[in-house]
């Protein structure tokens, strides 16, 4: 039983030693411009904290008793697992930033949308989307009264941005349609476009089926907010 301990006690150490090693290069000694080199140079200072905390491990391994050796390996274990949990969070939070960086979203008008069911057309739908760019959320409410949240990347933001921008030049005429066909309406659209100088940069519109088939941009719209959950960047939340 001893063995097994002091071979759990090795391999805790060794991982909190690569793990430590490794976030404290990426962060303070590789250079942010390291480009293809960043990854060996990370993974040659997380073996060097491997080393040393394995070690480390094989001392203790000869001075402690079979009860502390115990105590000692199954700590290490959980922090180890702690460790790589936190880190593989931040890798992966790493790689959704380089995906949508701030650059991504520059010179995107920031806009408050949201659609809403007037009639429930399908009680597994959602009932209500929620959008607002200026912290690139979105909202989903479901039939249970549960709302999801998460983050529009930015290729869904710029689509949207950019179907409101033409929505919002439409004249009376262009929308007649839909301003006639109001009572068959199934869904409500209500937005502002912020900052901007548009005759509808801020408005609502009842959309039906005339509506969304005698417009092509009403129906962009519809669909840009439909699609705007898609791929995330941060993990949905339903509460």
């Amino acid at each position: 039983m001893k063995i097994i301990f002091r071979i759990l006690l090795v391999i805790g150490l060794f991982s909190i030693g690569m793990t430590i090693s490794s976030y404290l290069a990426g962060q303070f000694l590789i250079p942010k411009n390291s480009g293809l080199t960043g990854g060996p140079m990370v993974l040659f200072y997380g073996l060097i904290g491997a080393i040393i905390f394995s070690f480390l491990g094989f001392i203790l391994c000869l001075k402690l008793s079979v009860k502390k050796l115990a105590i000692f390996s199954i700590f290490t274990i959980v922090i180890a697992a702690l460790l790589f949990s936190i880190l593989a969070m931040k890798f992966y939070q790493i790689q959704q930033d380089r995906q949508d960086p701030d650059s991504a979203y520059a010179n995107l008008a920031p806009f408050t949308l949201s659609l809403a069911q007037i009639v429930i057309i399908d009680p597994n739908l959602t009932t209500r989307i929620e959008l607002n760019s200026t912290n690139r959320s979105w909202a989903h409410t479901l039939p249970d009264g549960r709302v999801c949240k998460g983050t529009i990347r930015a290729t869904n933001q710029r689509r949207i941005t950019e179907a409101l921008e033409i929505l919002s030049q439409l004249d009376q005429q262009s929308l007649s349609v839909c301003k006639a066909s109001s009572e068959q309406a199934q869904q409500l659209l209500t937005w502002e476009l912020m900052g901007s100088t548009a005759p509808a940069a801020k408005g609502q519109l009842a959309v039906s089926p005339a509506c969304i088939k005698s417009s092509q941009v009403v129906a962009e719209v519809v669909i840009a907010v439909k699609r705007a959950h898609l791929s995330p960047t941060s993990p949905v939340k339903c509460q």
